[in-house]
């Protein structure tokens, strides 16, 4: 199972790339079969636990007598596991609500989801509630895809405050609430406890505030971890991906930024910025501790973790059902080194609601349950998620004495350390754009200091057009 990773981190697509420039015009073709819904207020939202069934246009004897049924669809990515939580989700979310018959939509991976959401909008058959990761919110609420969530949450009193703050945080945008958190993921260190005994090497940091754990002494411990033969690795001491989420955290331990918000620029050109990237460059490169790319599309770094052919492996709390279901291999997991900070990137994904609906407001009962505490806790059971909800991830749900890892109080301290992710209104083309470029530090083709010399300028005249 551990060649099914969870989407973990946002890989870029050339579909993805589309998304900023050809949601404007999926949006007019919709717009042309359905009309636009205006926002609700606090008082047209649904206070009531059972939303109110649309009325038929010509009531009959039989319609007087028999409720009208609603038809919606939820969409996201899954393994089987979650797959299975989320066919049950609506299920008995129909046995709460009668009168709406719910359908499970499957992406199975993060990167048919887009593609599928813009074609769906196009057709004018956009799913009520989807998936939607952070850096996407300003894209879509842009576009008046999605519907605002404050009238319903303050008509509800629905609470928010049990969400971590940078967990529901992340999904504003210009003052409104668009998202709610189905859970807030964060990059930690998995780490092969056979491996290390082996080795005859000391265990790694097991708590965020270790300050032996730093970025120098997690470079000698890979370092050691690693065995070759001859020019060729039999086994990386490190491995990770090479997606936003798994290349930020180097730049803000090193004490540097994406883009700074306040001025809207693009700030990869800094020192500090720089260090990190190059320091991800020369794992790879000069010291050959971590797989280049082209060895991890051959084999997938879980994969390499599963067979014993690497020590340490950035991975999140979501992967923790893979995990648990090795055999053979005993585990545990740390937190990031710190140079200058500890630090982390998360953020989760959320769950959003479509704006131009004839039924916004089952659309909101639906979204509010899935991400309820019931669906969180069938979730945390499963190992498949990290909780945004404080009172899911300090229960036996999430935090079970009786599994690994042992030092589980690494994921219970991480949403503290989390920095969430950059946001512009066009994210998808900044994005990719980035990805794109820093390939070539990746495969040591150009220095950090090279790359982001060509990019940050690209990346600011971005940030000028749409924001």
């Amino acid at each position: 199972m551990l060649s099914q990773e969870p989407f973990n981190g946002i890989r870029p697509t050339r579909r993805r790339f589309l998304v900023g420039t050809t949601l404007s015009t999926m949006l007019v073709l919709s717009a042309c079969g359905q009309p636009s819904q205006p926002s609700p207020t606090p008082t047209q939202a649904k206070a009531s636990a059972q939303p109110t069934a649309p009325t038929a246009a010509k009531p009959t004897a039989q319609a007087a007598t028999q409720p009208t049924s609603t038809r919606l669809t939820f969409m996201c990515w899954g393994d089987p596991t979650v797959q299975k939580i989320m066919n049950k989700a609506a299920n008995d979310f129909h046995q709460a609500h009668p009168t709406i018959t719910v359908e499970y939509i499957n992406t199975t991976g993060g990167s048919q989801h887009y593609p599928k959401l813009e074609t769906m909008i196009a057709g004018n058959d956009a799913p009520a509630v989807f998936y939607l990761e952070p850096p996407y919110t300003p894209t879509y609420a842009n576009q008046n895809v999605l519907s605002a969530l404050d009238p319903y949450v303050q008509a509800d009193k629905y609470d928010i405050s049990d969400f971590y703050p940078k967990a529901i945080g992340q999904y504003f945008w210009q003052g409104k609430l668009y998202e709610l958190p189905r859970g807030f993921g964060n990059q930690d260190i998995y780490w092969n406890q056979g491996l290390f005994q082996k080795a005859g090497v000391a265990d790694p940091g097991l708590t965020w505030d270790d300050p032996n754990w730093t970025v120098d002494n997690f470079l000698a411990l890979v370092e050691k971890l690693t065995i070759r033969n001859g020019n060729q690795v039999t086994q990386f001491g490190y491995s990770q991906g090479l997606a936003l989420r798994q290349w930020e955290p180097w730049v803000w331990t090193f004490g540097g930024e994406v883009i700074d918000q306040a001025k809207n620029v693009c700030v990869l050109d800094q020192e500090p910025a720089i260090e990190g990237l190059q320091f991800i460059g020369d794992l790879i490169n000069k010291y050959k501790v971590m797989p280049t790319p082209q060895y991890s599309a051959q084999a997938s770094n879980s994969v390499l973790f599963s067979t014993n052919r690497v020590a340490l492996n950035m991975d999140i709390p979501a992967s923790l059902v893979t995990y648990r279901a090795l055999r053979g291999i005993t585990w545990d997991v740390a937190p990031m080194p710190k140079k200058v900070k500890a630090v982390t990137s998360g953020g989760g994904v959320a769950w959003a609601m479509y704006g131009k609906s004839s039924t916004v407001d089952d659309n909101w009962q639906l979204l509010a349950y899935l991400a309820g505490p019931a669906v969180q806790k069938a979730e945390a059971e499963a190992g498949a998620t990290a909780p945004a909800r404080k009172s899911i991830a300090n229960s036996p749900a999430y935090d079970n004495p009786n599994l690994p890892p042992k030092h589980m109080q690494v994921f219970l301290d991480a949403p503290n350390f989390v920095h969430v992710d950059p946001q512009a209104v066009n994210w998808p083309q900044i994005d990719t754009l980035i990805e794109k470029q820093l390939g070539f530090i990746w495969d040591g083709s150009k220095t950090a200091k090279d790359v982001v010399k060509d990019l940050v300028p690209q990346v600011n005249d971005l940030l000028k057009a749409k924001n």
